[in-house]
């Protein structure tokens, strides 16, 4: 049974803290923890969770919430107010309702001072912790079976109807996470046949293969050998020095690219490149995503010119006009994403038609 411990140094000889770990939260498994009712009760709550998940995303942090209210022995003992359809909400009801939810809120206060809290709303959180120690060779002693039958069951929780997995619990599927949760499932052992990874994967291969995965990813897949650098976009080193008042600055990448803002934004370089004379409002309304809109584009402009623009380090990849980064030795045969005998593209053909048309 998994335990949570407040403000505890834990087993890790390398950390030290100056302020007695407030705030620090640990899970650790204890095969011999808890009564036969308090693991009937943890199995009950992870029942219902799955049985809803398409409905109910958050997990409401039932597990932690359970144990601490064991710990202080807490009873609610202020009863439940209802008010009816048309009744009038009186001065006492109300006072009654926030006494009750201040006595029980006040019960899940740890220890140490903080209520805790699961960090659980992003999906490309723990994929890159996975990938890190399958990297360095330590997956086997940094992930033993039961930490990995919890990471199963929470990726296996948040799948979407449709096979993939979104940016975060809410988020309709998207390629970066589901390429992510996908390859997680493969490093911790899960067969490429079995259902969650089956799905993944068909969801992958019917939107065209993982070249559509945004810049962040396609760096990720070539640091683990499954795809080529040359796919990678280009992005220097200078561009990190932009003002972050941009909205191109790299630190906001997951948000744009999750909106297609690399393509948009070649699709913008190639417009102005091919006609000097496009106007303004006409390159804003056919081809700069919302969050590019204040940036001005000058009619006329190339974007290349000496000494580059407000974007040049963003949409000058020295490309040849057309061609876009994912046309460029891209691959992902090596964990079957990228249908056979499929051209790689960045994004599908009705896409890429309306980008360039």
């Amino acid at each position: 049974m998994w335990r949570l411990k407040i403000a505890e140094r834990g087993n890790n000889p390398y950390i030290f803290t100056t302020n007695e770990y407030v705030g620090r939260q640990i899970w650790e498994y204890d095969p011999n923890a808890g009564t036969p009712e308090e693991r009937e009760e943890v199995e009950e709550a992870r029942r219902n969770f799955t049985l809803n998940r398409s409905k109910v995303k958050p997990s409401s942090d039932l597990l932690w919430q359970y144990q601490i209210l064991r710990e202080k022995n807490f009873k609610q003992t202020i009863p439940a107010v209802r008010v009816e359809e048309g009744e009038e909400v009186t001065y006492e009801k109300t006072t009654t309702a926030m006494k009750r939810s201040a006595n029980f809120y006040s019960a899940l206060q740890a220890s140490d001072g903080h209520w805790p809290a699961e960090n659980s709303g992003v999906l490309f959180f723990l994929p890159p912790f996975v990938f890190c120690f399958y990297i360095t060779g330590h997956l086997n002693t940094m992930f033993p079976p039961e930490y990995r039958k919890e990471i199963f069951r929470y990726i296996y929780n948040h799948q979407n109807e449709d096979g993939g997995w979104g940016l975060h619990i809410e988020s309709h599927s998207n390629m970066f996470c589901t390429t992510f949760s996908y390859i997680c499932l493969r490093m911790l052992g899960v067969g490429p046949d079995e259902e969650a990874c089956a799905r993944g994967r068909k969801w992958i291969l019917d939107r065209g293969g993982v070249t559509s995965i945004p810049s962040w990813g396609k760096t990720w897949l070539s640091i683990l050998g499954l795809f080529d650098w040359s796919g990678c976009n280009p992005m220097p080193p200078e561009f990190w020095i932009l003002p972050t008042s941009l909205p191109v600055h790299p630190a906001k990448d997951v948000v744009l690219l999750s909106i297609g803002l690399h393509a948009n934004v070649v699709s913008v370089r190639e417009k102005i490149r091919r006609t000097n004379h496009t106007s303004d409002s006409v390159i804003e309304r056919r081809t700069v995503p919302s969050a590019l809109r204040k940036c001005k584009v000058e009619a006329g402009q190339t974007f290349m010119r000496e000494g580059g623009s407000l974007l040049s380090p963003f949409l000058d990849s020295g490309l040849p006009l057309g061609q876009s980064v994912s046309d460029v030795g891209a691959s992902a045969h090596s964990l079957a994403l990228q249908p056979a005998g499929q051209k790689e593209s960045s994004g599908s053909d009705d896409e890429a038609h309306s980008l360039r048309g």
